[in-house]
C-alpha cells in the first residue's frame, strides 16, 4: 500500500486517507468465526470450527457460518475485534459454540497474521468482561471493553477471554 501510495504523490494523483491507511482485507470488512471449547492442557487453544466474512454487514458473515440456523441459543458472542482504536475498521466477531464464557472462557489464538498485526481495540460481553493478552514478549490482563490496546496494540498473539466476577 505505501508504494501504491508513493506512486500516486508522484503522478499528481491524491489518495483519500482512509485508503492510504486501511490495511489489507481479512477476507472481508466484516468477518464471523466460531469457536469451541480450549482442550485441557498447557498451550491449548480454543478449535476454530468456521470462519467466514462478509463485505455487506456483522450479520451477514454470522449468517454465513455453518450450520449457523442450528441451536444458535448454544452459540454466544465472545468479543469483537477491530482493525483501529476505538472500535473502527475492519472487525470480526468471536463466537463460542459452547456458550458464553464462564471462569474457564476460551483460549484464542489469533491464528491469522492479518489480526496478528492489525489487532487494536475490543469489545466484549457481559458474560466475557476480562482478557489476558499475549504476544512473545509479555502478557496482561484488561477488562472489556479495551479501545486500545497499548502496548499490544498490532502485536496480539494469544487471548484469554472469561467471565471474572
Amino acid at each position: 500500500m505505501t508504494v501504491a501510495v508513493a506512486v500516486a504523490a508522484a503522478v499528481g494523483v491524491t489518495v483519500p486517507p482512509s485508503a492510504a491507511a486501511e490495511p489489507a482485507s481479512p477476507g472481508g470488512r466484516y468477518c464471523a468465526s466460531l469457536v469451541g471449547r480450549a482442550p485441557e492442557g498447557p498451550g491449548a487453544v480454543s478449535p476454530v470450527i468456521d470462519r467466514e466474512c462478509s463485505d455487506t454487514s456483522r450479520a451477514d458473515a454470522r449468517a454465513r457460518l455453518r450450520g449457523a440456523r442450528v441451536e444458535t441459543q448454544a452459540r454466544a458472542l465472545l468479543v469483537t475485534w477491530y482493525t483501529a482504536i476505538d472500535y473502527g475498521g475492519f472487525s470480526e466477531d468471536i463466537y463460542g459454540d459452547s456458550g458464553p464464557c464462564d471462569r474457564r472462557g476460551y483460549r484464542l489464538d489469533i491464528w491469522q497474521t492479518y489480526w496478528r498485526n492489525n489487532l487494536s481495540s475490543v469489545i466484549g460481553t457481559v458474560q466475557c468482561n476480562r482478557s489476558l493478552f499475549s504476544n512473545n514478549v509479555s502478557a496482561d490482563t484488561f477488562w472489556l471493553p479495551v479501545p486500545y490496546l497499548g502496548k499490544y496494540n498490532d502485536n496480539v498473539h494469544q487471548m484469554h477471554v472469561y467471565y471474572y466476577s
